[in-house]
């Protein structure tokens, strides 16, 4: 008798074991990709690839289930340069493969950003290329219009708009460049990109909300010469039109 309830724990105990285990992997690699999300917040490559790989190591104890994950892992592991949100669409896959494991449905939000991974290769090239952009968009707006009072003020309003988007142009550039060269006081640049952190959104907002006001501002009373809204003080008329570029007018 004593026997047979001998048997009949380990076999419960066994069961139990069989359970635990994968809730158990699934704990240890939430806790690898967060280190490594924190690890990418401040730019530390080598400490993110460290993490990435225990995960993969962690993700082939967890059976066929997480193949996709494990892919997904060992393709990520491959990029010299990984950024937050690249961590983040991780979790994200984990999480909807943990809900699938559990007969739950899976977050479409969360596959949504998963599906970006193929691609999130090129979030430095494209902010470098944005940069560019902008930059090529405030020099020929200024040489065209910034004559007057209110179309210099436009100009402001442009530059301190897209200033975000070239300041985290030249960030991406020179941490890709610290890190593919392992030059640590260069790489930690990554965590100033204003995607990059958590606090970005702060500094670009207070851009966004101080270019679009200088815009109305100044839009408002180049409105008024041309009488497109209210009566403006000083009436323009043709004469003044024809002998003189309205990019000239205050």
């Amino acid at each position: 008798m004593r026997v047979q309830w001998r048997l009949l724990w380990l076999t419960l105990c066994a069961i139990s074991v069989a359970f635990a285990a994968p809730a158990a992997g699934v704990d240890q690699l939430y806790a690898a990709l967060a280190r490594a999300q924190n690890a990418a917040m401040v730019g530390n490559m080598p400490l993110v690839h460290t993490q990435l790989q225990r995960a993969q190591r962690t993700s082939r104890g967890l059976g066929g289930r997480y193949a996709a994950l494990q892919g997904d892992l060992q393709r990520l592991n491959t990029h010299r340069v990984i950024t937050t949100s690249e961590v983040e669409a991780l979790i994200g896959k984990l999480g909807n493969q943990e809900s699938l494991s559990s007969k739950k449905p899976a977050s479409a939000l969360l596959g949504l950003g998963a599906s970006t991974l193929p691609v999130s290769v090129w979030q430095v090239p494209l902010s470098v290329v944005l940069a560019l952009l902008a930059g090529a968009a405030t020099y020929l707006f200024g040489r065209a219009f910034a004559r007057g009072k209110h179309w210099r003020g436009l100009w402001l309003g442009l530059i301190i708009g897209l200033l975000p988007t070239m300041l985290d142009g030249l960030l991406a550039l020179l941490g890709a460049l610290g890190a593919l060269t392992g030059w640590g006081p260069l790489r930690s640049l990554l965590a100033l990109l204003s995607w990059q952190s958590s606090w970005g959104w702060l500094p670009r907002g207070l851009c966004w909300l101080v270019g679009l006001g200088l815009w109305l501002y100044n839009l408002r009373y180049i409105a008024l010469q041309f009488g497109v809204v209210g009566r403006s003080k000083k009436s323009v008329t043709l004469t003044e039109i024809k002998s003189s570029t309205m990019w000239e007018l205050d």
